[in-house]
């Protein structure tokens, strides 16, 4: 099998794709070391993408009809197994903006370390074995301005870390010792639809430990939700990971859920030993805005969330145990809650 390594790289420049055409077949991959690995197994240590090393896509003539882009500070996107992306740094901005209003199936990924780490054809995403995101730091703002109304396992998915992350049963995806937005304080995950996380967008058969997020994460109104770990949590381990940021400080900035640690967790997700430290959780005003939960948004029966500590401000009253932990508890297990100092 042939394989690749990539180590010590630094980016200074501008990774820049402009006013693209309106090919239905074309993708766009793009990081700040590495855009795309096709057909190799690769490892990427000790990389830097420094804060003048923006990776941009704007199509402000209203053109893009193609179906998935993929923006990392790193790398882009990644279709091959044994991925591994190890003690790498990104501070750019990491841009993505569609003006093209209603265009549904159309898919973005966009993360602080990577876009995406899965295999995809078009909108769907499925998963690969033994990837991994060990100790790597995102102080970069991340920005999604897609206006795809559609959200699949192909998203629109944005994340501090990486955009979407999908392991296999037998090999679980692992993002381990990460950080994202420490300690530039305006550091921000900023999103018009689809769902976004302070690490990671959307996690399938994976499993975050030893992670901590303080961004500030905006949506609007049309946004579906946001967690400040993981998005969507699917089949995924979630364990001594920490929230001190915000979601939705601006009240006029409101996705439809909004989860301390996680927005939607399936059956089959666990979340253990985490904590929401300090942070600011709040509804905002628009029309659709739920309430929001210290916790996770929306919960599956089946799935665990236990001894996890709290302390912040839920819609501008502090977090106390009587507190909505759950917006939508279909039977979800919860124990173990206790405050923090």
């Amino acid at each position: 099998t042939k394989s690749s390594t990539v180590n010590g790289c630094k980016n200074y420049g501008k990774v820049l794709c402009n006013q693209m055409g309106t090919s239905s077949a074309a993708t766009v991959e793009m990081g700040g070391i590495v855009g795309k690995t096709e057909g190799h197994l690769i490892t990427i240590t000790n990389c830097r993408n420094y804060r003048n090393g923006i990776v941009q896509v704007i199509d402000t003539a209203n053109k893009v009809a193609f179906p998935r882009t993929a923006l990392g500070g790193i790398i882009g996107y990644s279709q091959v197994a044994a991925t591994v992306v190890r003690g790498s740094y990104n501070s750019a901005r990491i841009y993505c903006q569609y003006n093209q209003g209603g265009t549904n199936n159309r898919s973005t990924f966009v993360g602080g370390i990577a876009g995406a780490f899965a295999t995809a054809s078009g909108t769907t995403a499925t998963g690969l074995a033994g990837l991994e995101i060990d100790d790597c730091h995102n102080t970069g703002n991340i920005w999604n301005q897609n206006y795809n109304n559609t959200v699949s396992i192909g998203g629109p998915f944005q994340g501090g870390i990486v955009g979407a992350i999908i392991g296999t049963t037998e090999s679980k995806a692992s993002i381990h010792d990460c950080s994202s937005a420490t300690p530039v304080a305006d550091s921000t995950v900023t999103y018009l639809r689809g769902i976004s996380g302070g690490i990671a967008g959307y996690a399938e058969n994976a499993s975050l430990e030893d992670n901590t997020s303080s961004v500030t994460i905006t949506g609007n109104n049309n946004a579906i939700g946001a967690g400040g770990i993981v998005g969507w949590s699917v089949s995924t381990s979630i364990s001594n990971c920490t929230f001190s940021g915000a979601i939705n400080a601006s009240s006029n900035s409101a996705p439809k859920n909004v989860g301390g640690l996680v927005y939607l967790m399936d059956s089959s997700s666990s979340i253990s030993s985490c904590k929401v430290d300090g942070a600011v959780l709040v509804k905002g005003s628009n029309a659709g805005a739920t309430n929001p939960a210290v916790l996770v948004s929306d919960a599956a029966s089946g799935a665990t969330i236990t001894n996890c500590g709290v302390k912040g401000t839920l819609d501008g009253a502090a977090i106390t145990l009587s507190s909505n932990m759950i917006t939508t508890d279909s039977g979800a297990t919860v124990s173990g809650t206790y405050l923090l100092d």
